[in-house]
């Protein structure tokens, strides 16, 4: 995400879990569904509660992925990518370009 948002990725935010039982799946809160939950949604990208990355997203964050790629590979760096960083993601470019593949495609649930 940090390489994303250096090389200008401007996040959605992503769409709530869905904390009821759609599809028989139990609730996050205790493995029976509690439709009264009232759940606060912030967004947030950082834990694996099924939430909902859209399709734009995405594919915003697919194309900022790739001027990253593109920037380590051409040994550019962006004024926000530190150096230290830069050398570590050069070896990491078939990691970043297998989820680019996955998320390119279409929108994704974080699970």
């Amino acid at each position: 995400m940090q390489l994303a948002l250096e090389h200008h990725w401007k996040p959605q935010g992503t769409i709530e879990p869905y904390w009821g039982n759609p599809g028989g799946m139990a609730s996050l809160s205790g493995g029976k569904s509690d439709e009264n939950k009232q759940e606060t949604w912030d967004g947030n990208y950082l834990t694996n509660d099924y939430q909902l990355i859209t399709d734009e997203d995405a594919k915003n964050l697919c194309n900022a992925l790739q001027k990253a790629i593109q920037s380590l590979n051409a040994g550019v760096q962006d004024k926000a990518t530190r150096p230290f960083d830069s050398r570590i993601l050069l070896n990491r470019t078939k990691l970043i370009e297998s989820f680019l593949e996955f998320c390119e495609a279409q929108g994704f649930r974080i699970c």
